[in-house]
C-alpha cells in the first residue's frame, strides 16, 4: 500500500440498486476530504449486500472483508466514518467488528450524524434544505426508524430543535416506539391548519424499507395519514441525497482525523 493510512466509510447497506448511488456519493464526498488517501466503502449488513448482488448490483465489501484487505495491504492507520444517525445498535455492532483490529491498526472512529447537542442543532438547520420550497401553510414530517436504545430520545430532541429554530410546522416521528400515524395526525392538526404535509424519510437512503413503510401504499404512513385527513406528499429521497447533510458527515470525519497520518498528507 502506497499510504500507511486509509479511509473506511461504513454504511448499513441497501438491497436496492437504485438506492446505492446515494451511499456511494456520500462515501466519495467523505473520501474527497482526504484526496491522497485510499477510500474503501463497506456495508455492515451481509443480507443487504447479498440481496444487492442478486439484484444486479456490485459486490460491496463487508466491514470484515474491508478490514482484512486493508490489513493485508499494509495499512497501519485507519479512519472509519459511519453513515449512521445514532449511537445505537448499528453503531455498537460496527465498533465490535473493529475491536479485533485494535491491536494491529491505529483506529480513529468518527461519530454518527446525531452524536451531540450541537449536531442536533446543525441537523435541524439542514433538514429544511432537504425539502422543496414550501408554502407558508405547508408542513413536513421527517420519519426515522427509531431505536430500542436510549439514543431514541434524539428524535424528540431533533423536533424540539426544529421548533426552536422557527420550524413549528415540522415534525419528527419514528416507525418504532413513537407516536402512531393517528397520534401524529392529531399533533399536526393541533399545530394549526396545514394544507399539505411533506413526508421525508429520516434515513440515509430511501430504499425498500422507506418506500414500503413510509411512502407508498395504503398501509404506509403516507397512506394512513391520507385516510386520517392529512394531505401528504411523499419525498422519495434519503438524507444522503441532501448536500447539507452530507457536509455534516464530512465534518465528523474531519473531526476524527486527529492522527498526523491523515492531516499532514493533506498539506
Amino acid at each position: 500500500m502506497e499510504h500507511p493510512a486509509a479511509i473506511l466509510v461504513v454504511s448499513y447497506g441497501t438491497s436496492q440498486v437504485s438506492a446505492l448511488p446515494t451511499l456511494a456519493n456520500l462515501a466519495r464526498e467523505i473520501g474527497a476530504a482526504f484526496p491522497r488517501l485510499p477510500l474503501i466503502h463497506a456495508f455492515a449488513h451481509p443480507r443487504l449486500r447479498d440481496a444487492l448482488v442478486r439484484g444486479g448490483g456490485p459486490r460491496v465489501p463487508l466491514v470484515s472483508e474491508a478490514l482484512a484487505q486493508l490489513t493485508q495491504d499494509g495499512a497501519r492507520h485507519l479512519l472509519i466514518q459511519p453513515t449512521y444517525l445514532l449511537f445505537a445498535g448499528e453503531y455498537q455492532a460496527m465498533v465490535a467488528q473493529l475491536e479485533p483490529y485494535a491491536q494491529r491498526l491505529d483506529l480513529s472512529v468518527g461519530q454518527p450524524l446525531l452524536a451531540t447537542p450541537q449536531d442536533i442543532e446543525a441537523v435541524a438547520e439542514a433538514l429544511p434544505t432537504c425539502l422543496p420550497p414550501l408554502a407558508p401553510q405547508e408542513g413536513a414530517l421527517f420519519l426515522g426508524h427509531g431505536a430500542s436504545h436510549e439514543a431514541h430520545g434524539v428524535y424528540a430532541q431533533l423536533e424540539q430543535a426544529l421548533h426552536r429554530q422557527g420550524h413549528t410546522r415540522y415534525f419528527v416521528g419514528t416507525l418504532q416506539d413513537g407516536p402512531t400515524p393517528a397520534e401524529t395526525a392529531r399533533r399536526i392538526r393541533e399545530a394549526g391548519a396545514i394544507t399539505r404535509l411533506h413526508v421525508h424519510p429520516l434515513m440515509v437512503v430511501c430504499g425498500v424499507h422507506a418506500t414500503r413503510d413510509l411512502l407508498a401504499g395504503e398501509q404506509s404512513w403516507c397512506g394512513q395519514l391520507e385516510r386520517l385527513g392529512v394531505p401528504v406528499s411523499a419525498v422519495s429521497q434519503g438524507l444522503g441525497d441532501c448536500p447539507a447533510i452530507r457536509r455534516l458527515f464530512v465534518a465528523h470525519a474531519l473531526e476524527a482525523a486527529k492522527n498526523e497520518f491523515f492531516t499532514q498528507r493533506e498539506k
